[in-house]
């Protein structure tokens, strides 16, 4: 096994100018993103269950009072983490509607962008979720919206496009892509449980073929 990565510092809270009442838009958002980072930190680090908001209010330099104002509970504050981080991503999402590649090909672009947005730290939260959902249901609640509205959606109107093309006939379009997405993501998760550390990224492209190729082996040529 692999040893564990050096924890990563938490960050440090961005200087504030005092005395002059409500915070501006600007530092507004950039306090709300250090809270963001500092919640991340804390939780691949130590994990959901064990850190408090006391705490991260106390890691952050804030009131608990400033921090209950932004995120009521701390499932809410895990669904922002795993949103800002996964929103990132989001713009460079490969084009599905419409393609005129191959569906494997298509498939694979999506399987690789899809372990772009996850690797490496974001599939430290989404390993929180699978250790934590059963504990927690409100995050698995969250997790999951955030999961469909990110991943699932726009593989499933790909998946519906091309099933009006008569391809995958008897699967629903949703379960096809939650399908695919979960094989993908699976098997890193599973590395990274087991051996503390995500193979190479030649080895995660060699991943991604391979089940692009089974799946596009549903699609007519």
């Amino acid at each position: 096994m692999s040893p564990p990565p050096d924890p990563q510092p938490v960050p440090r809270r961005p200087a504030l100018p005092r005395g002059r009442g409500r915070p501006t838009p600007d530092e507004a958002s950039s306090l709300s993103a250090h809270l963001i980072e500092v919640a991340a930190t804390l939780f691949e680090q130590e994990g959901f269950s064990a850190v408090s908001m006391n705490r991260i209010a106390a890691t952050a330099g804030i009131g608990k009072d400033t921090l209950y104002a932004r995120y009521p509970n701390k499932e809410a504050l895990f669904l922002a983490v795993f949103s800002r981080q996964s929103e990132q991503h989001l713009g460079n999402c490969p084009s599905l509607a419409g393609t005129d590649t191959t569906c494997e090909t298509a498939l694979r672009r999506y399987g690789e962008w899809l372990l772009r947005s996850a690797c490496p730290g974001g599939l430290s939260r989404w390993l929180i979720f699978y250790r934590e959902a059963q504990r927690f249901p409100g995050l698995a609640r969250v997790f999951e919206a955030a999961y469909g509205r990110m991943f699932l959606a726009p593989l499933g109107e790909f998946f519906a496009a091309r099933q009006a093309r008569g391809d995958y006939p008897g699967i629903r379009p949703e379960r096809l892509a939650r399908l695919f997405c979960d094989t993908v993501l699976s098997g890193l998760l599973n590395r990274l449980l087991l051996d503390g550390a995500l193979p190479g990224r030649a080895e995660r492209a060699r991943h991604v073929a391979a089940i692009a190729q089974v799946f596009g082996r549903g699609a007519l040529p």
